[in-house]
Order: structure tokens, then C-alpha cells, then sequence
């Protein structure tokens, strides 16, 4: 399962995301298995994320940045 806090954080929408990224540029983000159904994350920087089993139906992800993010197991 992936990190409780980020997920926390992605739940929020965008800005509080963006917030927590700013505050935590080195952290890798690992949101493997968490049910992102329906998540509004439009512009959300993803990149490298641990996605893997993450549940993303129905979730936007227009202008997010998943570039190099794991999607498989």
C-alpha cells in the first residue's frame, strides 16, 4: 500500500498537492494501491509516482504529469 500522507494530500485536489510538493520536492511519491476513483488531479506533477494498482477510474487527469510514473506491478 502506498504512502498514507501523500494520499491524504492527492485527496485534497490539486492546490494541496502542489502545496505538498513545494514542501517536499525530494519525497517519492508512492500511491500504489490507492483508490483514486473519481480524483480530480488536472495538473498534478506525478512524475516517477508509484501508481501501480492505484484504482483511476472515472479520475481527471488532464494536464497532469506522469512521465516515468509506474503504472504496472
Amino acid at each position: 500500500m502506498g504512502n498514507n500522507e501523500q494520499l491524504a494530500k492527492i485527496k485534497e485536489g490539486s492546490t494541496g498537492w502542489h502545496e505538498w510538493g513545494k514542501l517536499n520536492p525530494s519525497e517519492k511519491i508512492d500511491l500504489s494501491g490507492a483508490d483514486l476513483t473519481g480524483a480530480k488531479l488536472t495538473t498534478a506533477k506525478l512524475t516517477t509516482a508509484k501508481l501501480s494498482a492505484a484504482k483511476l477510474s472515472s479520475a481527471t487527469l488532464s494536464g497532469a504529469n506522469l512521465t516515468r510514473a509506474i503504472l504496472t506491478s
